[in-house]
């Protein structure tokens, strides 16, 4: 072999020297929140204390080939590893200011009793939760929660509920004696958006900024279209979506064309739907409300690419319509509450009849269930939580006890506000985070 030949190889082996020394230092601090993903196909050789951390080092080359590894991982890991940098490569540039000197605590949102504030109110419908910046828009002022009680006033609550609420009216429009404010919602500029029901019909009325004035925006009378609807949620390109009871089904409303369609039929009454990064959430009553398969009761979404599409056949008897597929795969269980009561699959499931569903933390689901007697955070992953009730489900009126829940919202700050219709109060909670210690800080601090 010939000194060329020999330099040729010594300089291969020092530029694979020099990649392995790059790759650890480059990708090391990032390869832990890449392994995350991955945790189950890899299994680790031993236990990291707490305060450790465990470097995972591939090095890859600019053919995205594996030339070496060190950390345990299967070759099904790695192939997954491949495939996920030639997705989303990382550069020095991405990485030179990512250090990482401690394992960071996940913080856990978690609600006590002794959190809880209370206050008397009956026949409450809906709550929403509004910025500051929204108050201001409105005239609202030291209002954080609007809530609706089927009357043609709303009722603004102020971050203490003790101090009472202060009375907002739909006004300067014809109000019939049957009328009343059943859901509420905000559009992405700040407008207030309200669902009135009345004995012949319904409206969707609108109030402007800065004024007390509020304009009708469709009703009955705009299509031939009879449907009674339950909720009301903003979609991107302004549509006003209805969930429906009779006939069960989501309607959409165009405002540019002014009218009225079916965006898909659903098997039994919808009680609520609302506008997510993922789709349209819509809730129902029954069990062939939003039974997906039939087997475990669901909460469904339509997914962005089919709600821009009219589903004209409606679904076979028995049968969920196909624009529709399941939100979670699991709920969070009822306890047994009894070491002497055993549960059946269908008795422990706590999604009974979900009447409100909103946004929680996180990209989380916001479900309240009337008859489980419980408020849960559900991710689209399939894990859920139950952020207020009791875990058996049952009713009850202090503690964590909640009876008829009918809706809920969380505002920025992650407090919680509750109707709790059958212990006629609203229930504001606000959060505690409880760190990797055990200790509990409020939210605010």
């Amino acid at each position: 072999m010939d000194s060329s030949a020999r330099w040729f190889l010594a300089g291969i082996f020092v530029s694979l020297i020099n990649m392995a020394f790059v790759a650890f230092f480059i990708f090391g601090p990032r390869l832990p929140e890449v392994f995350e993903v991955l945790s189950s196909g890899s299994k680790s050789s031993h236990s990291a204390s707490a305060n450790e951390i465990v470097y995972k080092v591939v090095v890859i080359d600019e053919r995205s080939e594996v030339v070496f590894w060190e950390s345990g991982l299967s070759d099904e890991a790695i192939k997954k590893l491949v495939e996920e940098l030639r997705i989303n490569p990382l550069s020095q540039t991405d990485t030179e200011s990512v250090v990482e000197n401690a394992q960071a605590q996940e913080l856990v949102v978690s609600y006590r009793p002794k959190t809880l504030e209370q206050f008397t109110f009956s026949d409450g419908r809906d709550v929403i939760s509004v910025t500051d910046k929204v108050a201001d828009l409105h005239n609202f002022e030291g209002v954080s929660w609007l809530i609706s009680d089927e009357t043609m006033t709303l009722k603004g609550f102020g971050k203490i509920l003790s101090d009472g609420f202060i009375e907002v009216p739909i006004s300067a429009i014809e109000a019939h004696s049957s009328s009343g404010a059943i859901a509420l919602t905000l559009d992405q500029s700040g407008h207030l958006w309200v669902l009135l029901t009345e004995t012949d019909g319904w409206r969707v009325v609108k109030k402007t900024f800065n004024s007390d004035d509020w304009v009708e925006v469709v009703s009955h009378l705009d299509t031939d279209v009879e449907f009674i609807p339950t909720d009301i949620a903003l979609g991107d390109d302004r549509s006003i979506y209805l969930s429906s009871s009779y006939p069960p089904a989501l309607y959409r409303y165009k405002q540019a064309t002014k009218q009225i369609e079916i965006v898909s039929p659903i098997n039994d009454a919808a009680s609520s739907v609302t506008y997510t990064p993922t789709g349209l959430i819509v809730s129902g009553e029954s069990r062939s409300a939003v039974a997906f398969d039939h087997a475990e009761l669901q909460v469904l979404f339509i997914e962005h690419s089919t709600v821009s599409e009219i589903i004209l056949n409606s679904a076979a008897p028995g049968e969920v319509n196909r624009a529709f597929i399941a939100w979670a795969g699991t709920y969070p269980d009822c306890e047994a509450g009894s070491l002497f009561r055993v549960r059946t699959a269908e008795d422990r499931n706590l999604l009974r009849n979900p009447l409100s569903v909103g946004m929680a933390d996180k990209g989380r689901a916001l479900l309240v269930d009337f008859e489980s007697n419980v408020v849960f955070a559900q991710a689209h992953d399939g894990s859920g939580e139950i952020l207020w009730g009791n875990k058996d489900c049952s009713v009850g009126d202090s503690g964590r006890g909640l009876s008829g829940p009918t809706s809920a919202a969380m505002d920025e700050d992650m407090n919680l506000v509750i109707i709790d219709d059958g212990n006629s109060r609203i229930l504001f909670l606000q959060p505690f985070l409880l760190h990797g210690s055990g200790a509990t800080t409020p939210v605010g601090n």
